[in-house]
């Protein structure tokens, strides 16, 4: 699974441009991957205080 989450609480993206992301990425990872949004306000920084900008949980 991949989640994309974004930070811009002015911004609104319609559904069109989300299924646009999602199109995109499973052609590149594959059909079977699954893609979720998570609009927040803020990101916190990791442990180390860093913000990471990709993350593999796998």
């Amino acid at each position: 699974m991949i989640k994309i989450i974004k930070v811009n609480p002015n911004y609104q993206p319609d559904q069109k441009e989300l299924d646009k992301i999602v199109n995109k990425g499973k052609i590149v990872i594959g059909e079977e991957c699954q893609i979720s949004f998570e609009f927040v306000d803020k990101i916190h920084p990791s442990a180390s205080g860093k913000y990471r900008y990709t993350i593999s949980e796998i």
